[in-house]
């Protein structure tokens, strides 16, 4: 009760506080009516239209203030012989050591292009994720001092092409030898009212992760889901090239409830004061990882991010119990059953990208076997050895 009587002043006094808040969401709702307007066409990785976007987003960095990080906006990078390019800035820290080390947050700009004569705008993917960027971007920049450490700002291109833009990035920075404290991926965050809470896989890699972001969270009445890791290994996000380093990572979502990967996926639809909330959040986490002097990397990856040796193999033991028993299906009769025991070894031999799987079991099956000569008679007990090594590549 006393948390839902805060959250409702607070959202009175927002009704009346200054224009600065209100004209935050204005600017958010630009940037998306831009970005996911028919006129680019989807946002296609590698094409003109995704280069428009990159235009805009480096305008509204130059505005806000910040830097190039490299000697231009842009970081151009190539795949499959077709060109791309990254939009990066920075807000360069203010502590003469702690400057040094970056906090990465990223948004990818690129979208699915034109099929089948229909525009995939990808308003919440990933829009709505390049709009906040620029919006905790400005806002980072009203008190730059204040942040000890540096941030580097990231629009990706060709995330959907297969995290390209962020592989790169990654990539450049390891080579530069620049130490990455965290990598922050902003990735479908307009749809806060349906989705009800704002995902955040990856807590766990950063000390005192959960403690930081559940007190941040709190004093907005935003309501965050932290998960300790990012678990899934049929997704990915841009946050998949710097975690292989063993660098902590935060994925920040509101969820699939758009129409996602669909034509529909238009301006129209986006929570414009939820995205604004997310927005005010995630700004105000970064100024806490950048100013923090104890934050840093809990020493935990997720189990999908973890780097694994070319050769190596993994083995454990398996064992269980339970019983077995005949069923004369015929006749719709069953036997006693009777109790059995199983061991073995569970072994994975793992080379580059592939595996050999293997669970070993040798047990004992015991039944309850009906005498044909005296089917109401005493049954016999039958026992059998099984010895089982199912495999799988």
């Amino acid at each position: 009760m006393k948390k839902n009587i805060i959250c409702a002043m607070l959202a009175m006094v927002s009704i009346t506080v200054s224009a600065q808040e209100k004209t935050v969401q204005e600017r958010l709702v630009s940037h998306v009516d831009y970005l996911a307007s028919d006129s680019l066409k989807g946002r296609k990785a590698g094409s003109p239209d995704a280069a428009r976007a990159a235009e805009y987003i480096r305008d509204r960095y130059e505005e806000a203030g910040l830097k190039p990080f490299f000697k231009g906006w842009y970081m151009p990078f190539e795949k499959g012989g077709i060109s791309y390019k990254n939009v990066i800035g920075v807000i360069e820290g203010s502590d003469p050591v702690l400057r040094r080390e970056y906090i990465v947050l990223g948004a990818h700009y690129d979208h699915l292009g034109v099929k089948n004569g229909k525009v995939y705008n990808g308003a919440d993917d990933n829009a709505s994720g390049s709009a906040a960027l620029i919006e905790i971007a400005r806002s980072l920049m009203l008190a730059p001092k204040s942040l000890k450490r540096s941030v580097i700002i990231a629009a990706f291109d060709a995330e959907e092409e297969g995290l390209y833009g962020s592989y790169a990035l990654a990539d450049t920075l390891a080579n530069s030898g620049i130490s990455i404290k965290l990598m922050m991926s902003i990735d479908m965050v307009g749809w806060l009212r349906e989705g009800k809470t704002l995902k955040m896989e990856g807590v766990a890699t950063i000390r005192n992760g959960k403690a930081i972001l559940e007190s941040k969270a709190s004093a907005i009445c935003l309501d965050i889901e932290p998960k300790r890791f990012e678990k899934s290994v049929m997704t990915a996000t841009d946050t998949e090239g710097f975690a292989m380093q063993g660098i902590p990572t935060l994925a920040v979502t509101t969820g699939l409830k758009s129409p996602y990967h669909k034509p529909e996926d238009d301006a129209v639809l986006i929570d414009y004061e939820g995205l604004e909330k997310v927005s005010d959040y995630l700004g105000d986490i970064t100024r806490e990882f950048a100013t923090n002097e104890d934050f840093g990397p809990s020493g935990h990856l997720s189990f999908k991010h973890r780097q694994r040796d070319r050769l190596g193999i993994d083995i454990g033991v398996t064992a269980g119990c339970g019983s077995d028993r005949i069923r004369y299906k015929s006749a719709k009769f069953s036997m006693n059953s009777r109790p059995g025991l199983m061991g073995g070894a569970d072994v994975r031999l793992f080379f580059g990208a592939m595996s050999l799987h293997s669970q070993v079991t040798a047990g004992i099956e015991n039944y309850f076997l009906m005498n044909s000569d005296n089917p109401y008679g005493k049954a016999e007990k039958l026992s059998q050895t099984v010895v089982k090594a199912p495999a799988e590549l």
